[in-house]
């Protein structure tokens, strides 16, 4: 199976054209950019951008269990995180009665970069925006979690705080100069599945707690925007102020608001985080279907109203100025700059879709996921232009997962005879043709499993009899 760390539909076929930008929006009241300054878009990529995978990936380097000393038995060896120079890796052992042992070593060669893994048990770590900080915590039990805030550049722990949760597991996530801990609960009384959010700053004190009603269960942080957002897709969200937690957006009083304004043919659709803030999309309940995005900076303040068009719901480019939209009627897609309220472009569609993924910071890919689509067929768009790129045709059961700037990878947890989709494969940009794919048959499936981590793709061999549990960074 792959999993996705960023700090990380159904398909059309698109007209030839690129219609006019001014022929179906409408803008009230925008804003000005975030520093008021012109220009073109920044490039941000936390949506799923690698480094190169020109050819099938083969292990560059491979940290086994040994390199862990207590640990050298552990049942699996994985990455938590990983930047441009440094990967962190924990170890789990075999028994689950302690937690894994982090260690960080060099995203190069896999060296070790401290004479020891940590003495701090941990379920997760990530690296903080100070390089020389990195946060782990861990669940003790289901009512406490303590988070440590250890020197990335020794090992060494420099502060510790415990506190109560409602969780029974934690994960940490960058949250400006401090971090976000996220606990996973199931509420009682609605036996809904809920997030219980924590920010803490860089010593390890917690600012604030916040728990968003049972059912708004995914969070999700934008440290360029200072806003935390925590929802269930087209079942609703919060906004919260990342340096306060201060509740900025709620779609049952956005709702009630405009049901109150005699809007009652505008229902709400989806939130969207975005480096200057927010976006909300709401989407026509009337034949018309009329839509609308609401821009909000990082204080909840709306800044511009765009009419004619709705973002479309992705874990993707919360770093990001640039969010694709939709018409709501599924004929029309493009991109919107959050920057200034405007429509960088649009495309009119041959065949209806409301989901478009930004992959990569440097495409948007559409994706066919109807009940008649075997298999998948996706299109590859500029994100800056919507220029065509080429189309992959892909099996079902693949997922879009990253891009390399040539590449679009993508991956599958259903890869175990000849006849399943690869473990991982990649497809040219330029034309959608396959490049390269790797699988996991038979045995292989329950021994390997391949994880994206920051820009890297990983491998996570499981431990057996004849040898020890390890993970492997991939290069092609």
């Amino acid at each position: 199976m792959l999993a996705v760390r960023q700090r990380p539909m159904m398909s059309l076929i698109l007209a030839a054209i690129v219609l006019p930008v001014a022929v179906m929006a409408g803008i009230s009241g925008f804003g000005h950019d975030v520093d008021g300054s012109a220009g073109p878009e920044p490039y941000v990529a936390d949506d799923g951008r690698i480094y190169p995978l020109a050819g099938k990936p083969q292990p560059m380097w491979t940290l086994p269990a040994t390199a862990f000393g207590a640990q050298a038995d552990a049942s699996y060896v994985v990455a938590a995180d990983a930047d441009a120079h440094r990967v962190v890796v924990l170890a789990f052992p075999q028994y689950h009665d302690h937690d894994g042992v982090p260690l960080l070593v060099d995203s190069a060669d896999g060296k070790p970069r401290w004479d020891a893994p940590s003495r701090f048990e941990a379920d997760d770590c990530v690296l903080g925006a100070d390089p020389d900080l990195l946060a782990c915590v861990r669940n003790d039990h289901e009512t406490m979690l303590t988070i440590g805030i250890l020197d990335a550049r020794t090992g060494a722990i420099i502060d510790v705080t415990t506190a109560p949760t409602r969780g029974f597991t934690s994960r940490v996530e960058v949250a400006g100069d401090g971090f976000l801990v996220v606990s996973d609960y199931r509420d009682n009384q609605t036996r809904k599945s809920a997030v219980e959010l924590m920010r803490f700053g860089p010593d390890a004190r917690r600012s604030w707690v916040q728990v968003p009603r049972p059912g708004l269960q995914y969070a999700q942080v934008s440290s360029a925007g200072r806003v935390v957002l925590a929802h269930y897709g087209h079942g609703g969200a919060i906004v919260y102020a990342l340096d306060s937690g201060r509740p900025l957006f709620d779609d049952v009083t956005a709702t009630a608001r405009l049901r109150a304004a005699g809007q009652a043919n505008l229902a709400f659709d989806a939130v969207v985080l975005c480096a200057t803030g927010f976006a909300v999309g709401y989407l026509g309940t009337d034949v018309g279907r009329a839509t609308r995005t609401e821009l909000y900076d990082s204080d909840g303040r709306r800044r511009a109203v765009f009419d004619g068009f709705a973002p479309s719901p992705q874990p993707a480019g919360a770093e990001g100025t640039l969010l694709p939209v939709h018409d709501g009627r599924g004929e029309v897609a493009g991109v919107l700059s959050t920057r200034d309220a405007r429509l960088v472009w649009q495309r009119r569609l041959s065949v209806a879709t409301f989901d478009l993924a930004l992959i990569g910071g440097r495409f948007v890919v559409t994706d066919d996921v109807t009940i008649q689509s075997f298999p998948r067929y996706r299109r590859i768009l500029d994100l800056h232009t919507g220029v065509q790129r080429g189309i992959v045709v892909s099996h079902y059961d693949q997922e879009l997962v990253a891009s390399d700037d040539v590449r679009l990878i993508m991956t599958s947890v259903f890869s175990r005879l000849r006849t399943d989709p690869p473990a991982v494969a990649a497809y040219r940009v330029v034309d959608g043709v396959l490049a390269w794919e790797v699988r996991t048959v038979g045995d292989d499936a329950d021994r390997f499993s391949f994880d994206l981590v920051g820009p890297y793709l990983f491998r996570t061999t499981a431990v057996r009899a004849d040898q020890p549990a390890a993970v492997s960074r991939m290069a092609g």
